[in-house]
Protein backbone atom coordinates (compact mmCIF):
# COMPACT_ATOMS: atom_id res chain seq x y z
CA UNK A 1 0.00 0.00 0.00
CA UNK A 2 1.53 3.29 -1.11
CA UNK A 3 0.37 6.83 -0.32
CA UNK A 4 1.02 9.82 -2.56
CA UNK A 5 0.52 13.19 -0.84
CA UNK A 6 -0.35 16.14 -3.05
CA UNK A 7 -0.53 19.92 -2.68
CA UNK A 8 -1.45 22.82 -4.93
CA UNK A 9 -4.42 22.44 -7.26
CA UNK A 10 -5.56 19.43 -5.24
CA UNK A 11 -4.54 19.19 -1.59
CA UNK A 12 -4.83 15.74 -0.10
CA UNK A 13 -3.56 12.28 -0.80
CA UNK A 14 -4.44 9.12 -2.67
CA UNK A 15 -3.48 5.55 -1.92
CA UNK A 16 -2.49 2.85 -4.41
CA UNK A 17 -2.84 -0.80 -3.46
CA UNK A 18 -0.15 -2.63 -5.45
CA UNK A 19 -1.22 -6.20 -6.21
CA UNK A 20 1.71 -8.54 -6.88
CA UNK A 21 -0.61 -11.29 -8.06
CA UNK A 22 -1.78 -9.05 -10.94
CA UNK A 23 1.63 -8.06 -12.30
CA UNK A 24 4.55 -9.09 -10.04
CA UNK A 25 7.39 -7.29 -11.83
CA UNK A 26 5.45 -4.05 -12.30
CA UNK A 27 4.34 -4.00 -8.65
CA UNK A 28 7.94 -4.46 -7.48
CA UNK A 29 9.12 -1.78 -9.88
CA UNK A 30 6.60 0.76 -8.59
CA UNK A 31 7.56 -0.01 -5.00
CA UNK A 32 11.25 0.56 -5.83
CA UNK A 33 10.51 3.87 -7.56
CA UNK A 34 8.48 5.14 -4.63
CA UNK A 35 11.19 4.15 -2.14
CA UNK A 36 13.82 5.94 -4.23
CA UNK A 37 11.77 9.16 -4.18
CA UNK A 38 11.35 9.17 -7.94
CA UNK A 39 7.86 10.71 -7.89
CA UNK A 40 8.51 13.22 -5.09
CA UNK A 41 8.04 16.77 -6.35
CA UNK A 42 6.42 15.78 -9.63
CA UNK A 43 3.63 17.96 -11.02
CA UNK A 44 0.43 16.40 -12.33
CA UNK A 45 0.81 17.71 -15.86
CA UNK A 46 -0.88 15.04 -17.93
CA UNK A 47 -4.51 14.74 -16.90
CA UNK A 48 -6.55 14.20 -20.03
CA UNK A 49 -10.16 13.13 -19.65
CA UNK A 50 -10.08 9.42 -18.90
CA UNK A 51 -6.49 9.12 -17.69
CA UNK A 52 -3.77 10.65 -15.54
CA UNK A 53 -0.10 9.89 -16.04
CA UNK A 54 2.80 10.06 -13.58
CA UNK A 55 6.51 9.59 -14.13
CA UNK A 56 6.34 11.65 -17.32
CA UNK A 57 9.46 13.58 -16.29
CA UNK A 58 11.86 14.07 -13.37
CA UNK A 59 11.36 17.28 -11.33
CA UNK A 60 15.12 17.89 -11.31
CA UNK A 61 16.60 16.83 -14.69
CA UNK A 62 20.02 16.36 -13.06
CA UNK A 63 18.78 13.50 -10.86
CA UNK A 64 17.04 10.17 -11.33
CA UNK A 65 18.03 10.03 -15.01
CA UNK A 66 19.29 6.47 -14.64
CA UNK A 67 15.75 5.35 -13.88
CA UNK A 68 14.68 6.30 -17.39
CA UNK A 69 17.17 3.80 -18.83
CA UNK A 70 15.79 0.88 -16.83
CA UNK A 71 13.14 -1.50 -18.10
CA UNK A 72 10.55 -3.75 -16.50
CA UNK A 73 10.85 -7.47 -17.14
CA UNK A 74 7.89 -8.71 -19.25
CA UNK A 75 5.15 -10.29 -17.16
CA UNK A 76 4.73 -14.01 -17.70
CA UNK A 77 2.64 -15.13 -14.73
CA UNK A 78 0.17 -13.60 -12.36
CA UNK A 79 -3.53 -12.90 -12.90
CA UNK A 80 -3.96 -10.07 -15.44
CA UNK A 81 -6.69 -7.50 -14.80
CA UNK A 82 -8.57 -5.17 -17.12
CA UNK A 83 -7.81 -1.44 -17.47
CA UNK A 84 -10.95 -0.20 -15.72
CA UNK A 85 -11.52 2.95 -13.66
CA UNK A 86 -9.28 3.24 -10.62
CA UNK A 87 -6.65 0.79 -11.86
CA UNK A 88 -2.98 1.72 -12.22
CA UNK A 89 -0.54 0.41 -14.86
CA UNK A 90 2.84 1.21 -16.39
CA UNK A 91 2.66 2.76 -19.84
CA UNK A 92 4.36 0.34 -22.27
CA UNK A 93 6.86 1.34 -24.90
CA UNK A 94 5.39 1.48 -28.38
CA UNK A 95 6.95 0.96 -31.82
CA UNK A 96 7.54 4.03 -33.97
CA UNK A 97 4.47 3.50 -36.16
CA UNK A 98 2.20 3.43 -33.11
CA UNK A 99 3.77 6.59 -31.71
CA UNK A 100 2.88 8.36 -34.97
CA UNK A 101 -0.74 7.30 -34.53
CA UNK A 102 -0.88 8.83 -31.05
CA UNK A 103 0.74 12.02 -32.32
CA UNK A 104 -2.35 12.57 -34.48
CA UNK A 105 -4.35 13.02 -31.25
CA UNK A 106 -2.33 16.19 -30.48
CA UNK A 107 -1.28 14.76 -27.11
CA UNK A 108 2.19 14.08 -25.75
CA UNK A 109 2.83 10.61 -27.09
CA UNK A 110 1.97 7.74 -24.79
CA UNK A 111 4.89 5.73 -26.12
CA UNK A 112 7.80 8.04 -25.49
CA UNK A 113 11.25 7.18 -24.18
CA UNK A 114 9.87 6.91 -20.64
CA UNK A 115 7.39 4.20 -21.56
CA UNK A 116 7.84 0.95 -19.74
CA UNK A 117 10.07 2.22 -16.96
CA UNK A 118 8.81 5.19 -14.90
CA UNK A 119 5.60 6.33 -16.55
CA UNK A 120 2.37 5.05 -15.05
CA UNK A 121 -1.26 5.62 -15.96
CA UNK A 122 -4.10 6.01 -13.50
CA UNK A 123 -7.38 5.21 -15.24
CA UNK A 124 -9.97 7.85 -14.39
CA UNK A 125 -12.57 5.98 -16.46
CA UNK A 126 -13.04 2.55 -17.99
CA UNK A 127 -10.27 2.29 -20.62
CA UNK A 128 -10.52 -1.46 -21.16
CA UNK A 129 -11.56 -1.20 -24.79
CA UNK A 130 -8.67 1.18 -25.48
CA UNK A 131 -5.80 -0.52 -23.65
CA UNK A 132 -6.59 -4.18 -22.91
CA UNK A 133 -4.46 -6.30 -25.21
CA UNK A 134 -2.12 -3.38 -25.94
CA UNK A 135 0.55 -4.35 -23.43
CA UNK A 136 -0.83 -2.27 -20.56
CA UNK A 137 -1.29 -4.49 -17.52
CA UNK A 138 -2.62 -3.05 -14.24
CA UNK A 139 -0.54 -3.69 -11.12
CA UNK A 140 -2.62 -1.73 -8.62
CA UNK A 141 -5.91 -0.16 -7.61
CA UNK A 142 -6.76 3.21 -6.07
CA UNK A 143 -8.18 3.09 -2.57
CA UNK A 144 -11.79 4.23 -2.16
CA UNK A 145 -12.11 7.98 -2.67
CA UNK A 146 -8.88 8.36 -4.63
CA UNK A 147 -10.57 8.27 -8.01
CA UNK A 148 -12.97 11.11 -7.22
CA UNK A 149 -10.12 13.17 -5.76
CA UNK A 150 -7.87 12.83 -8.81
CA UNK A 151 -10.71 13.74 -11.15
CA UNK A 152 -10.69 17.16 -9.46
CA UNK A 153 -7.00 17.76 -10.16
CA UNK A 154 -6.28 20.77 -12.36
CA UNK A 155 -5.37 19.78 -15.90
CA UNK A 156 -3.34 22.07 -18.19
CA UNK A 157 -4.13 19.56 -20.94
CA UNK A 158 -7.91 19.99 -20.52
CA UNK A 159 -9.93 20.60 -23.64
CA UNK A 160 -11.94 23.82 -24.07
CA UNK A 161 -14.58 24.38 -26.72
CA UNK A 162 -13.63 26.55 -29.67
CA UNK A 163 -15.21 30.01 -29.79
CA UNK A 164 -16.82 29.25 -33.15
CA UNK A 165 -18.97 26.59 -31.52
CA UNK A 166 -17.63 23.85 -33.75
CA UNK A 167 -17.35 21.55 -30.74
CA UNK A 168 -13.94 20.27 -31.83
CA UNK A 169 -12.10 22.02 -29.01
CA UNK A 170 -8.44 22.77 -28.42
CA UNK A 171 -6.02 22.77 -25.51
CA UNK A 172 -6.35 25.77 -23.20
CA UNK A 173 -2.58 25.95 -22.74
CA UNK A 174 -0.03 23.50 -23.95
CA UNK A 175 2.72 22.17 -21.75
CA UNK A 176 6.02 22.28 -23.63
CA UNK A 177 7.32 18.77 -22.99
CA UNK A 178 10.74 19.65 -24.42
CA UNK A 179 11.15 22.34 -21.76
CA UNK A 180 9.83 20.01 -19.10
CA UNK A 181 12.52 17.45 -19.95
CA UNK A 182 15.34 20.02 -19.72
CA UNK A 183 14.07 22.47 -17.07
CA UNK A 184 11.76 20.34 -14.92
CA UNK A 185 9.85 22.14 -12.19
CA UNK A 186 11.60 25.46 -12.78
CA UNK A 187 9.60 25.81 -16.00
CA UNK A 188 6.35 24.40 -14.60
CA UNK A 189 6.40 26.57 -11.47
CA UNK A 190 6.77 29.68 -13.61
CA UNK A 191 4.20 28.82 -16.28
CA UNK A 192 1.68 26.62 -14.45
CA UNK A 193 1.62 27.62 -10.74
CA UNK A 194 -1.86 26.10 -10.32
CA UNK A 195 -0.66 22.53 -10.86
CA UNK A 196 -0.98 19.87 -8.20
CA UNK A 197 2.32 18.51 -6.89
CA UNK A 198 3.20 15.14 -5.41
CA UNK A 199 4.86 16.29 -2.19
CA UNK A 200 6.02 12.78 -1.34
CA UNK A 201 5.22 9.16 -2.04
CA UNK A 202 5.67 6.67 0.77
CA UNK A 203 5.15 2.98 1.48
CA UNK A 204 2.61 2.72 4.31
CA UNK A 205 2.19 -1.05 4.30
CA UNK A 206 4.27 -3.83 2.74
CA UNK A 207 2.97 -7.14 1.42
CA UNK A 208 4.52 -8.94 4.38
CA UNK A 209 2.88 -6.59 6.85
CA UNK A 210 -0.46 -7.03 5.10
CA UNK A 211 -0.13 -10.80 5.24
CA UNK A 212 0.42 -10.83 9.01
CA UNK A 213 -1.84 -7.88 9.87
CA UNK A 214 -4.72 -10.14 10.88
CA UNK A 215 -4.87 -13.00 13.34
CA UNK A 216 -6.36 -16.17 11.94
CA UNK A 217 -9.80 -17.02 13.37
CA UNK A 218 -9.42 -19.06 16.55
CA UNK A 219 -5.71 -18.28 16.92
CA UNK A 220 -4.43 -17.23 20.33
CA UNK A 221 -3.89 -13.50 20.81
CA UNK A 222 -0.38 -12.39 21.80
Amino acid sequence: KLELETAGGYNGSFVVHAQKEWAPFAADRFLALVRSGHYDGEKLILVAGSELQLGVYTPDPTTQQRRILERIKPEEGGSPRSNTAGRVAFVPELPAEKIKDYAKLDLPTIGNQNGGNTRIMVHLADNAAKYDGAGMRPFGQLEFGGLAALRRAHSPMAMVEDADGSGEGSFAKRVDMARVSTEGNAYLDAEFPELSTIVRATVIETWRERKYAYTAPGAAQR
